[in-house]
């Protein structure tokens, strides 16, 4: 980098402010940046390729968090914006990422979005069962090799995370073999391939997890019995499954799992009770031990609101669920905004249409996934 400022600049700055300037522009318009002159592109083209670089870019992006969500087969960013209405109500602007995959893919619209990190969505075609990352922020894609695991019915349970220690991001494919077995395999993006690995003898079958997560550089998937109320979870870096009981002084027939979460970078599982049904307990990890502690209890306003997603450290997304039945009436989907410390509700401006996939932690980057 080299005479970088005094190249780009018409006063001379120095390289380091330079990088600094350019660590904190959104990815796109770093690229676009390119097209300044010869000069600027052959100096930024470099940088993005610069693996300290992009861990520097990375850093600073990852205090702006964008909502990612998935109607009808198309994926969008949601920015949320400060209420200038005095209202209460939370706006945001939305931002078409789907016009980017389906440049790119030839069945673009048939691939499901399973997880994402750092930048970077891990798609999974169910139907040719076949795995792509893409970033959308850089336009880069990798298609994947094909399974190890080639005789599953099922999808099973995806994870995708980042292995901190190798510098290499993984993909746990958990699926149902013919036999309805459950089983696990590997994806490292470093070599290119799967490898099968050992499941605990306990885990249940894959097809019954409700609710996952991704904390820390462990994924977690919610994998209970008719015995045993669990989690499993996979170290990214050791690619090791453990299981994790839950609260079991809260275990009985009257108890409600709400979901699996994130908060704080701390997991987080909500629970009701029959005998008190708007109350909900919220129970945080410690990963220590794999013991859990009561964080809080706060009442909802009606039994069809229960926890979804947090926004914030301090701002957990409900979900209310109206009207639907088995005739294939969908129901009335509405969601809200509440604050953990001021004990406060506030609206969130639905998104029209029905929403399949909600994520609350994307970061743009530029990570790359092409070899």
């Amino acid at each position: 980098m080299d005479g970088i400022g005094e190249a780009i600049f018409p006063y001379h700055l120095p390289d380091e402010l330079v990088v600094k300037i350019f660590s904190l522009l959104p990815p796109e318009n770093l690229v676009q940046a390119k097209c300044v002159g010869h000069s600027w592109y052959y100096h930024i083209n470099h940088l993005i390729k610069d693996p300290s670089f992009i861990a520097q870019h990375l850093k600073n992006s990852s205090s702006t968090k964008y909502i990612v969500i998935r109607q009808e087969q198309a994926l969008s960013l949601l920015t949320m914006l400060n209420n200038d209405r005095g209202n209460g109500e939370i706006r945001y602007e939305t931002e078409d990422f789907s016009s980017r995959f389906v440049s790119r893919e030839r069945y673009a619209r048939d691939y499901y979005l399973r997880y994402h990190c750092n930048g970077i969505f891990c798609m999974h075609h169910e139907l040719l069962r076949v795995f792509t990352l893409f970033n959308p922020s850089i336009k880069e894609l990798r298609k994947l090799p094909p399974p190890s695991i080639t005789d599953c019915w099922h999808p099973g349970i995806v994870g995708f995370g980042y292995d901190q220690r190798t510098n290499d991001y993984k993909i746990i494919n958990i699926a149902l073999d013919r036999f309805l077995s459950s089983r696990a395999e590997v994806y490292r993006m470093s070599s290119d391939s799967w490898m099968e690995i050992e499941l605990p003898v306990e885990t249940p079958c894959a097809a019954e997890a409700r609710f996952t997560a991704y904390c820390q550089g462990v994924f977690y998937c919610e994998s209970s019995s008719e015995t045993t109320n669990m989690l499993v979870s996979f170290d990214m870096s050791e690619e090791v499954f453990r299981t994790i009981l839950f609260p079991q002084d809260r275990l009985t027939a009257e108890t409600s799992f709400e979901c699996v979460n994130v908060w704080n970078e701390s997991l987080t599982l909500f629970l009701s009770n029959k005998d008190r049904p708007l109350s909900i307990e919220m129970w945080v990890l410690n990963t220590l031990d794999s013991t859990w502690y009561r964080h809080l209890t706060f009442e909802r306003q009606f039994i069809n609101v229960r926890p979804f997603k947090f926004h914030t450290d301090d701002e957990l997304v409900m979900m209310s669920s109206i009207g639907g039945n088995s005739d294939g009436e969908e129901p009335l989907i509405s969601y809200a905004c509440y604050n953990i410390n001021s004990q406060r509700f506030r609206p969130l401006i639905n998104v029209e249409g029905a929403i399949e996939y909600w994520d609350f932690s994307f970061t743009k980057s530029l990570v790359p996934v092409e070899q």
